[in-house]
């Protein structure tokens, strides 16, 4: 089919049915349906590249074989890896590199590295929730800053308070409850109440050693069965 001006405008089948939109060098731009509605833009090799609405807007780049790879803005940046039913797998840069996991409803699920390997757990909000492993298996909750906050065991109950460093700082009960100060390598230090006073010195079995006072002043020496013994000065 040509224009006024002779000019090619569209390719036909052999019952007149339009197939393609075509340049003025008979180079393919974009599938039509049988009622010249734009399907998908095409190379100069009649491989699909991209779906578009009715307006010629990009939808969604397509492979070869017209499966959907990813969702696309009116400019053309890439958004979202789709599957194969066009639902959402993961957010992506204007490089495709992976940003973020998506649900069916567009909600972030976990950021995740450059080889989708999952790095952190993210509310709807996307801000950061828990870092996790490889295997999606939970190992740190974190605040809004990333800063390592608590780790957590296999279930999300919390195990130790970290410092930002990931130094554990005080082991905690299943509802955040301080139960004792630890050192670096997690020896417990002191058995603490409810609002980190100290309570009791510990060995590395957790056996009392010593009860102390709120600034840590030695208040009764104790032995492995509780059995007590008075101090008389701080420096035991």
């Amino acid at each position: 089919v040509v224009s006024s001006h002779l000019l090619p405008v569209c390719v036909v089948d052999s019952h007149l049915r339009p197939v393609c939109v075509v340049d003025s060098h008979l180079r393919p731009v974009c599938v039509v349906d049988s009622h010249l509605r734009p399907v998908c833009v095409v190379d100069s090799h009649l491989r699909p590249v991209c779906v578009v609405d009715s307006h010629l807007r990009p939808v969604c780049v397509v492979d070869s074989h017209l499966r959907p790879v990813c969702v696309v803005d009116s400019h053309l940046p890439p958004v979202c890896v789709v599957d194969s039913h066009l639902r959402p797998v993961c957010v992506v840069d204007s490089h495709l590199r992976p940003v973020c996991v998506v649900d069916s409803h567009l909600r972030p699920v976990c950021v995740v590295d450059s080889h989708l390997r999952p790095v952190c757990v993210v509310d709807s909000h996307l801000r950061p929730v828990c870092v996790v492993d490889s295997h999606l298996r939970p190992v740190c909750v974190v605040d809004s800053h990333l800063r390592p906050v608590c780790v957590v065991d296999s279930h999300l109950r919390p195990v130790c308070v970290v410092s930002s460093h990931l130094r554990p700082v005080c082991v905690v009960s299943s509802h955040f409850r301080p139960v004792c100060v630890v050192a670096s390598h997690l020896r417990p230090v002191f058995v603490v109440a409810s609002h980190l006073r100290p309570v009791c010195v510990v060995a590395s079995h957790l056996r009392p050693v010593c009860v102390v006072a709120s600034h840590l002043r030695p208040v009764c020496v104790v032995a492995s069965h509780l059995q007590c013994c008075v101090v008389e000065n701080d420096q035991v």
